[in-house]
C-alpha cells in the first residue's frame, strides 16, 4: 500500500510517500515527497533584523557597557518577531532557540587606541550571551575602520528584548563611531529553556 497512510506503533512515526501542503493558497509550505521544505507567501521560520549604514553619530564612553544605539532600520521579519530599530532592540515575541548573528564596522575616534567589546544582551542589559561576544583593538585615530563580527546560537523567551551592547576596555575616556551594524536573529528550533 505505497499511496496510503502508514504507522508505526514502536517509532509513532506516520508515513506518507507523497508531498503535504500546510496553509492557505497564499501562505503556505511544502514538505515535497523526497523531504525538501518550500515556503510561499507570508510563511516561514521566524526571523528579524535591524541595522544602521553609514552612521555618523559619535559616541564617547567612560568605561562601563552602554546599547548600542545606532539602530535607524527595520529589516525584514517574519512571524512573531518585530524589529524596533527607534528602541535599538528586536522583540523576540516567539520562544525557542535561535541563530543569532551581528557585524560591525567602527571607527576610533580618540587618540589613543583601545579595544572595543560588544555582547549580546537581552531585556535591557540584564542577561549577556558570552557565545555571542567579540573584542577589537581600534587603532588610534579615525582614518582606520575595525570590523566585528559574531554569532551563536541563543535561547528567547517570547517576552525578551534583544539589543548589543559596547564596552571599551578602560575607564579613559574614548569616542568611537558605529558606522554601519546589523542584528539579525532566526528561529532553528524549539526551547526549553
Amino acid at each position: 500500500m505505497a499511496n496510503s497512510w502508514q504507522y508505526s506503533t514502536g517509532t509513532n512515526i506516520i508515513n506518507w510517500p507523497h508531498g503535504s501542503r500546510f496553509g492557505d493558497s497564499t501562505n503556505m509550505h511544502e514538505i515535497s515527497s523526497s523531504g525538501v521544505v518550500t515556503y510561499f507567501g507570508g510563511s516561514g521560520l521566524n526571523y528579524g533584523e535591524i541595522y544602521v549604514k553609514d552612521n555618523t553619530t559619535a559616541y564617547s564612553s567612560t568605561g562601563g557597557k552602554a546599547i548600542v544605539n545606532a539602530f535607524a532600520n527595520n529589516g525584514l521579519s517574519n512571524g512573531g518577531i518585530t524589529p524596533e530599530s527607534s528602541a535599538n532592540r528586536i522583540a523576540v515575541g516567539v520562544k525557542g532557540t535561535y541563530d543569532v548573528n551581528a557585524s560591525a564596522t567602527v571607527i576610533n575616534n580618540s587618540a589613543q587606541a583601545f579595544v572595543l567589546s560588544l555582547e549580546l544582551y537581552t531585556n535591557g542589559g540584564t542577561t549577556g550571551y558570552d557565545n555571542v561576544h567579540a573584542d577589537r583593538e581600534l587603532s588610534a585615530g579615525s582614518t582606520v575602520i575595525g570590523s566585528i563580527s559574531m554569532n551563536g546560537f541563543c535561547a528567547f523567551s517570547s517576552s525578551d528584548t534583544v539589543e548589543i551592547w559596547a564596552q571599551p576596555d578602560t575607564t579613559a575616556v574614548w569616542s568611537y563611531t558605529i558606522s554601519d551594524i546589523t542584528l539579525t536573529i532566526k528561529q532553528i528550533g524549539g526551547s526549553t529553556a
